[in-house]
């Protein structure tokens, strides 16, 4: 039954790529006798226009369109397969609105002729596209009865009834880093204004995912050994119960879904780090659990709905009775725009806005954050309304976020902004904002990009500790270039950053001689394995 299914899928793809060369040969051959027809050879041609056997452009693009969401719900166990069927969905549906957008518009003949040959010539491109996607599906499908492993980026296993799969991913992110700060002077307690030069190892990690008994029943876990990320190997750890493409559930530990800078893999982003900005008002990972899912056609509308214990970075543990709970909306009209940086599809024009809410009821860091050591002045500080309970800090957090995307050229935005409110223990509430702009663009036959960053934020620093010099308020300019080999499958960044420290707090205990403002001067590079 395998092999004869194979069969019949490699006939379909056969003949799906001889339908979809069939125009890019008569083109040709129409090409050459163009010079001097004649008047037979012309009549000839108007019949063969006049029969259309390939159908009308709208025919074939809703043809496209049928096909691709068949090999969406049938390789939704194969990761890179999905990807290639969704980025080739989303042309479609960018080529069907560009279609009708020019049905609208007066045209003369002859221009509305060359749109028409236009599209037609983009349309053999995607069919050609979706031939050779679906000869590589119906390769995979074959097999003698038993199970099947190999390397589709990572190393997979899967069992032969497709109901088992296990795929391994790892991301090596080793680099240089060098600081040389304005100010050569070292404040006390902490390392600002240190120089520095060293190696890192930003990241190590392992990635194993895949799905149990059902594609629709997914789990994923990924560990960390590296210096970049705080809490420990364990980074996520779940599963995801996909019941309609409109509604999933995931549990376990995962990121909080909050922005979208955060939100993108290690491995995808330009520079070498995420913007300040981002690790400054991130609520990074978390257990908890999340609904989401696409609603719309072509996946317009995306939500996350999610509840969590509001941890501290390394702390799985929920500190108080309450949870933090969590919002993000994203609005694609185009089609969805994939979570990553960057345009290396260089695709049709794409652009996505959204907008992110979060609310947790958190311990009060008073103690940290006055620098209070004394045990009695400690418990006196968390207490202040004596109801023998560590006071509370409503925390509330909001982002709004934009990303563009048109052949190469990729625009990425965010805007935050954060209020604590320590109720009737405290006077005020304490306000937080920050965002950036970043704009690359990707020289696809080079695999080169080249990206610019500028952004700037007041350091929340919630709960850490003030024993310790931070800066209030940090600006940061960064450029970066980077390239892809060995089948995207290696990256290699070079990245200067420069960095202005404004407002930088002294503890009680310090007395702060220099002046309060430092610039820094950060080169890294990195070279980055990931699959």
């Amino acid at each position: 039954m395998q092999t004869r299914a194979f069969t019949l899928s490699l006939l379909s793809a056969l003949l799906t790529l001889t339908l979809a060369l069939e125009p890019r040969l008569a083109s040709a051959q129409g090409k050459a006798k163009k010079a001097k027809p004649t008047k037979r050879a012309a009549k000839k041609g108007a019949a063969r226009k006049k029969t259309a056997p390939r159908g009308s452009v709208e025919t074939r693009l809703q043809a496209l369109s049928s096909k691709l969401d068949d090999l969406a719900r049938g390789v939704a166990d194969v990761p890179v397969a999905l990807k290639g069927v969704q980025d080739l969905m989303n042309r479609v549906t960018a080529l069907s609105k560009q279609l009708a957008a020019s049905k609208t518009r007066q045209r003369s003949y002859k221009a509305l002729r060359d749109k028409t040959d236009n599209f037609e010539e983009r349309i053999g491109e995607l069919e050609l596209r979706v031939a050779a996607l679906s000869l590589r599906i119906a390769r995979s499908d074959a097999g003698d009865g038993g199970g099947n492993a190999g390397f589709d980026q990572g190393f997979y296993i899967r069992s032969s009834n497709r109901k088992f799969l296990l795929h391994l991913g790892t991301l090596l992110q080793l680099g240089y880093q060098g600081l040389v700060y304005g100010d050569s002077r070292r404040y006390a307690n902490t390392d600002l204004g240190q120089d520095d030069s060293s190696f890192v190892l930003r990241r190590a990690r392992l990635r194993l995912r895949g799905h149990v008994y059902n594609p629709r029943l997914s789990y994923a876990v990924e560990l960390d050994f590296g210096s970049a990320d705080p809490g420990g190997p364990l980074l996520v750890l779940g599963g995801n119960l996909r019941i309609f493409r409109a509604l999933q559930l995931r549990a376990g530990r995962m990121k909080v879904p909050f922005g979208r800078g955060f939100l993108v893999h290690s491995s995808l982003t330009q520079f070498v780090e995420r913007s300040g900005v981002v690790d400054a008002f991130a609520h990074r990972w978390d257990l908890g659990v999340m609904v989401h899912g696409e609603l719309l056609r072509r996946r317009m509308l995306s939500y996350q709905l999610g509840i969590f214990n509001g941890a501290n970075a390394g702390d799985d543990r929920d500190n108080n009775t309450d949870f933090l709970y969590a919002a993000r909306v994203v609005f694609s009209p185009l089609g969805p725009v994939p979570l990553d940086e960057g345009d290396r599809e260089r695709g049709d024009f794409r652009f996505s806005l959204g907008g992110s809410f979060t609310f947790n009821l958190a311990p009060t860091d008073i103690a940290a954050r006055t620098g209070l050591t004394d045990p009695a002045a400690v418990a006196a500080a968390r207490d202040r309304d004596n109801d023998g309970n560590i006071d509370n800090v409503g925390i509330y957090s909001l982002a709004i976020e934009l990303a563009a995307r048109w052949r190469g050229l990729a625009l990425q935005g965010e805007l935050y902004y954060r209020v604590e409110d320590p109720g009737a223990v405290e006077q005020g509430n304490r306000t937080f904002i920050g965002a950036y702009g970043q704009l690359s663009y990707f020289f696809g036959r080079a695999n080169l990009e080249i990206a610019g960053r500028f952004g700037g934020y007041e350091d929340p620093g919630y709960g850490a500790d003030r024993t310790a010099l931070r800066p209030g308020e940090v600006r940061e300019l960064s450029f970066v270039i980077a390239g892809l080999t060995l089948g995207r499958l290696v990256k290699w960044q070079a990245e200067y950053t420069h960095k202005w420290l404004s407002d930088i707090a002294a503890p009680a205990a310090t007395t702060l001689t220099t002046a309060a403002d430092l610039k820094v001067h950060q080169v890294r590079l990195q070279l980055q394995l990931a699959f």
